[in-house]
């Protein structure tokens, strides 16, 4: 069972951890995590980016600036500080970690240009992304990808 995070109007984040007892799945108490994560204008996770079994999250500012959040399986401190991806992803309407889109175990990204462009970015297992690869056009007319 997944974790879920949850961001409230003030930044502060928590943590709810996933518990599965056969029948019954639901989330623990909340875990509070800290706040300032109003800073990023978008937060997605979806898979493992640096190749460690553990699940990362990634979050964007409104500048464009792309972080990545590696998981430690420590709900109480449950990421390692943050790593710099680099700039310019204010580029996109949208961002969306769906988890392994081309079935090598890796996180993949998602996003989608202002005109209206897919582009898949390939996870490479070790914290980053490879080149982006067009998917096709026309995805503008969608409010969000889940």
């Amino acid at each position: 069972m997944g974790d879920l995070l949850a961001r409230d109007s003030a930044g502060i984040t928590y943590l709810y951890p996933g518990v599965s007892t056969y029948p019954v799945v639901h989330f623990a108490d909340r875990i509070k995590l800290g706040a300032g994560w109003n800073t990023y204008d978008t937060i997605v996770g979806a898979g493992d980016y640096t190749g460690d079994g553990r699940a990362d999250i990634l979050a964007r500012t409104p500048a464009g600036a792309l972080h990545l959040y590696p998981g430690t399986g420590d709900p109480h401190a449950p990421f390692k500080d943050r790593v710099g991806l680099g700039s310019g992803w204010q580029q996109y309407t949208h961002l969306t970690a769906i988890g392994d889109i081309n079935g090598d175990g890796k996180g993949d990204l998602l996003a989608i240009s202002s005109e209206g462009e897919l582009f898949s970015y390939k996870g490479t297992g070790t914290g980053g992304f490879r080149p982006r690869v067009s998917l096709g056009r026309g995805w503008n007319i969608y409010r969000g990808l889940y």
